[in-house]
């Protein structure tokens, strides 16, 4: 008895396209485009104030606020985002996806995780002047300006 034995490469084959298309993109997270305070706040870039948020701005008395380093970057360092990567790559390899689907779901996610975790952040508290001046003991919102503005590009890779 003799067997006919046919490999269906198709499936492969894009996957093996989407691979290379993927290869192209990268997802970012946060400040994605140029945005500024008003006159109100000297116009000051909201990625440079984030930035002295983050590393803190000690001439100022503005202490670090690691939110992005240690709310965001940690669990996604430790493996929070593993089961999503595996199911976004079972779904475009069963071709119920694309990798750009994936990453636009990937992307909404991070931008989620990102303005929760500056949300969240409440260490160092804010000064008792600061509290005074805002209203509220929220160290990384004062008028909502940076939270609005994280969000999420694919873009592809090398351009910003």
């Amino acid at each position: 008895m003799a067997f006919k034995l046919k490999v269906d490469d198709s499936v492969w084959k894009k996957m093996k396209k989407e691979l290379l298309k993927a290869n192209q993109m990268e997802v970012q997270v946060g400040i994605v485009e140029p945005t500024n305070y008003g006159s109100d706040n000297d116009n000051l870039s909201v990625a440079q104030v984030w930035q002295w948020q983050e590393e803190g701005l000690p001439a100022q008395n503005i202490p670090p606020r690691p939110a992005i380093r240690v709310g965001f970057m940690a669990p996604v360092k430790s493996g929070s985002y593993n089961a999503l990567f595996v199911e976004s790559m079972q779904r475009i390899a069963e071709g119920k996806s694309t990798f750009k689907q994936e990453y636009t779901r990937i992307g909404t996610k991070a931008r989620t995780d990102l303005k929760k975790a500056v949300a969240d952040w409440d260490t160092p508290p804010n000064a008792p002047y600061t509290v005074a001046e805002k209203g509220f003991n929220d160290p990384l919102i004062s008028s909502g300006k940076l939270y609005n503005e994280i969000d999420y590009k694919i873009n592809n890779r090398g351009s910003d």
